[in-house]
């Protein structure tokens, strides 16, 4: 279930854009009114949940750009605990794992530039200043 195609909007819909939709969709497929639309109005309240709060939105599109289901997304915001302790650790390992990356690269251009200097050191020793 994509949480934009649920509202019938597009990926860079602004707040008012899901707002519109939302409250269009829920009219029509409120209990109340349509007994047969239950389910999809509890899809609609839910796509309009994550979608509404930026943060939330930012990381549901984060979600799905790294390879998980909107299942997944779904049970980590009201579903099973397994699921949700599973993606937190998920996230936590992602994070890890590029502040590891960054560490790594300032450490490789930290040798190349003290090993430049070293050479530098070493070529003025043998061969003197360039004039």
């Amino acid at each position: 279930m994509d949480l934009y195609k649920i509202l019938g909007v597009s990926k860079d819909a602004d707040i008012q854009e899901i707002k519109k939709a939302y409250r269009n969709l829920a009219f029509k497929y409120h209990p109340d009114k349509n007994p047969s639309g239950e389910e999809i109005f509890k899809e609609i309240n839910v796509a309009y949940e994550i979608l509404k709060d930026p943060e939330r939105r930012k990381k549901y599109d984060f979600m799905r750009k790294y390879g998980m289901t909107d299942q997944d997304i779904f049970n980590k915001y009201y579903g099973d605990p397994d699921a949700i302790i599973a993606m937190e650790l998920n996230e936590l390992v992602s994070l890890f794992l590029k502040q590891l990356d960054e560490l790594y690269m300032n450490f490789i251009h930290n040798v190349r530039a003290r090993a430049r200097n070293f050479l530098k050191s070493i070529s003025k020793l043998f061969f003197g200043s360039p004039k």
